[in-house]
């Protein structure tokens, strides 16, 4: 079953959390915290109530689990996030300096955000939405994969891409066969990657590294 919370949320350090079921933080209040101590949070999690504000106090991680705001208000506060997947559907997003890594897909739908890193392998990562990040990576391995643009993509910092042997092209491509999508970026670091309608723009075009093809 699906748990609702309506307040704020502290685990105690070293304690076991068993419940897998899906989570939603529906406060209508601002000021709610979630403090996590460490312990693994094993739920798929949706804030999800106009008017609501969140505010982690410390690192989340929730390997395996999807995280989506809807609405609201969350406030990472710069504490590092692990999480399967992240949807940004509505409401405001505060990142500050957020290291987040995703085994997913990253719908960041238009938002800005830090440092994001991509370990999605074999059929590789999918970004959504026209966003902004401070330094954005793709480091999950694999001789086939796939990285999917489905918006245009804004990296102040670095853009990053460096994995694969020598004959091992991965491909970074548009979401539709034909329509480009942009990539612009202060500065690059890329390895063995194929190019697929993506165009390159920013301070770092036209795009340098070792093994680039298009």
């Amino acid at each position: 079953a699906a748990m609702v919370i309506s307040g704020s949320v502290t685990l105690l350090s070293g304690m076991t959390r068993t419940y897998s079921g899906s989570v939603t933080f529906n406060s209508t209040a601002a000021g709610r915290t979630l403090t996590f101590n460490g312990v693994v949070w094993g739920s798929h999690t949706d804030f999800n109530v106009s008017g609501g504000g969140w505010t982690l106090q410390d690192a989340w991680t929730a390997t395996n689990r999807n995280l989506s705001l809807t609405l609201g208000t969350l406030n990472t506060n710069s504490q590092a996030i692990t999480s399967s997947t992240w949807t940004y559907t509505a409401g405001t997003i505060t990142v500050g300096t957020t290291a987040w890594t995703c085994t997913g897909n990253f719908s960041g739908g238009g938002q800005t955000y830090y440092a994001v890193t991509l370990t999605a392998i074999n059929a590789g990562p999918t970004v959504s939405g026209n966003n902004t990040f401070t330094n954005l990576t793709w480091s999950g391995a694999g001789g086939s994969a796939h990285m999917i643009l489905a918006g245009n993509q804004t990296v102040t910092g670095t853009f990053t891409r460096t994995a694969g042997g020598a004959n091992q092209g991965n491909n970074i491509k548009s979401s539709v066969t034909g329509t480009a999508r942009t990539i612009t970026a202060a500065a690059v670091s890329l390895t063995n990657v194929v190019f697929s309608d993506i165009t390159g723009a920013g301070a770092a075009s036209p795009f340098t590294g070792t093994r680039l093809w298009d």
